[in-house]
């Protein structure tokens, strides 16, 4: 499957605390590193997430939340990223690009706001994400789903990834080989 995406921008915004930031955008998504300011939207789509995945952080609380992402975002500007409409500006869901194993993989988490599920967010977010893996030329992308999780199954499924027959804890592992002619920028 070709992966293709329109013009990619980098711009600097929010915190001028933050050493780097990474903004890419779609026609309908904004896809950006969080700042402190977005600990309470984190904390609300967290407090929807299946306990049995957040019961264990610390980050239960804003206040702990907006340490964590000034700590992670000035180490790694694509750990905690925002999606945000175009037509409105809110925020809408957020991504996770991070490290995995080797520097030349890293695991993907895309997580919208169920009141904005099945609009295309999260595909947008996807085509953006498999970009930067692109561009930075890592060999794999990762992403563990839940095999009731259809709907990510699918999606993940349609931008090439396919189904490892590895598992972590009771989630499937899904990867893209991005040095594959047919995932080509």
């Amino acid at each position: 499957m070709r992966v293709g995406v329109g013009v990619l921008r980098s711009q600097p915004m929010g915190d001028s605390k933050s050493s780097a930031t990474f903004v890419r955008r779609t026609e309908r998504i904004t896809l950006r590193s969080a700042n402190p300011d977005d600990a309470e939207f984190l904390h609300s789509l967290r407090s929807l997430a299946d306990p049995r995945l957040t019961s264990w952080s610390p980050l239960k609380e804003p206040q702990y939340l907006r340490e964590f992402i000034r700590k992670l975002t000035a180490e790694d500007p694509l750990f905690a990223l925002i999606i945000s409409r175009n037509d409105t500006n809110e925020s809408v869901g957020h991504c996770v690009l991070h490290k995995f194993g080797d520097l030349r993989s890293r695991e993907i988490t895309i997580h919208v706001h169920p009141s904005h599920n099945r609009l295309g967010f999260a595909s947008d977010a996807l085509k953006l994400l498999v970009a930067e893996g692109l561009s930075l030329h890592l060999s794999y992308l990762i992403a563990k789903i839940h095999p009731e999780n259809t709907s990510s199954i699918h999606l993940f499924s349609r931008y090439g990834f396919h189904e490892s027959g590895e598992k972590s804890s009771d989630l499937s592992i899904f990867q893209l080989d991005l040095t594959s002619p047919q995932c080509t920028p």
